[in-house]
Order: structure tokens, then sequence, then C-alpha cells
């Protein structure tokens, strides 16, 4: 139902609508990946962040299929929600790193939207807005906007981000205004496809990619 909701508000925006949409479904790390990494205990708890996952990788395995082919169900019968998507079952774990990689290798646009099985995309949020998103990126006045789930003067964002109130930018003719951050969120964002390969993805050393990139980057990009 989560992933459904997500989907439908992708397809309500009318400038997604027609997009070609990537889903991927990552695969479950056997219980001989589990221990093999647990054995370099800093690794599996500092950048893979097994703990948050461990149960559920090995409680809902069945669920896990059953998810996808249900999906894969929908998709084949023409369900809406799945218009122009794309599904991709990984055959191992590859985690959040190893997932927009694939996802990325699929993608032969300029631009991306990179996004989450459990965001949905606000309805406020509406066609103009991506038009005016990529086109201060086609200038180059942005290269990765991130879609706030909060408000940006809200707790968690004022306490997570580094506010950089100096490079606020305001384009005078579509009216649009953009908030400056120092840090990077996994969260909903539009991002120019080789700005995002090179600072984002190369950027995650060979031997962290079993990881979300917030985890590797978030700090340094403070």
């Amino acid at each position: 139902d989560i992933v459904i909701s997500v989907l439908r508000s992708l397809q309500d925006n009318l400038a997604l609508h027609w997009c070609q949409k990537i889903l991927i479904f990552d695969g479950i790390p056997s219980e001989q990946e589990i221990e093999a990494m647990k054995r370099n205990p800093n690794h599996y708890y500092n950048v893979v962040r097994g703990p948050k996952w461990e149960h559920m990788w090995r409680t809902k395995r069945e669920a896990y299929t059953d998810y996808f082919f249900t999906l894969n169900e929908m998709k084949l019968n023409n369900d809406p929600a799945l218009f122009q998507v794309e599904l991709v079952r990984l055959p191992r774990f590859c985690h959040l790193f190893g997932t927009v990689h694939h996802a990325l290798e699929l993608v032969k646009s300029s631009y991306v939207l990179v996004t989450q099985h459990d965001l949905r995309l606000s309805g406020k949020f509406i066609a103009a807005d991506v038009q005016r998103v990529l086109a201060l990126m086609e200038s180059e006045i942005a290269n990765c906007v991130i879609l706030n789930r909060d408000t940006n003067s809200g707790s968690r964002p004022m306490s997570y981000f580094r506010m950089d109130p100096d490079s606020d930018i305001y384009d005078n003719g579509s009216r649009t205004r953009l908030t400056a951050v120092r840090g990077f969120s996994d969260q909903t964002h539009f991002a120019h496809k080789d700005w995002y390969l090179s600072n984002i993805m190369d950027r995650i050393p060979d031997d962290c990619r079993l990881t979300c990139m917030e985890h590797i980057l978030h700090h340094q990009f403070k």
C-alpha cells in the first residue's frame, strides 16, 4: 500500500506521469552473507548499519517475494499506478548505493528524480514546479534540489543540515526560491545525472558501497 501510494503521487504529477520510472528491488542478504558482514563489526554497524534491517532480512524474505510478484502482476494488468514503471529485481544484496547505481545505468535522460518507496510526493508540488527545477538545473544554477519532507525552518532540517543563507537562490524569471543547505540527504531529490555520478556515486569508496550514500557523504558535505 505504501509504495502504491508513492507511485500514484508520481503519476498524479503531469510532468512526471509520462516519464520512465524505474522501481528497483534490492536482493536480501542470505544468512551466510549476514554472518560474513558481521565479521567486520565496524563496517557492519557504521557503514551497512545492519542492525537496523537485520530482523527484517530474516523474517520478511517470503513477504518480500510476494511484494515483488504482486507489483509485477499489477504491472502486467496495466494498473495506472505502474504506468511507465520498469520493475528491476536485483539478484543479490546491493544496499541503497547498489540499487541507485543499477538504476542510473538504465537512465538515458540528463536529469533524474531519486526517491524512496515510502516518500509520497506532495500534491502541492505540481508539474510547473518540476519544470522550474529542471530549468534551474539546465541553466546550471543548481545541480541537486532536495524536496524537504519538513518545512525548511523546522527543527529537524535546521539541526541536520548546515544552512547557507549566502547561497540561497531566487530566480526572478520563474519566481522560484531555493534554500541552500550544506549536507546530503537520500530523501527525494532532483539531480543532474552527470553531477550525481561524479559527486555522489564516485565519492563512495569501493569498500563502503554496501551503504546509504547519506551515511558517508552527509558530514563531508557539511
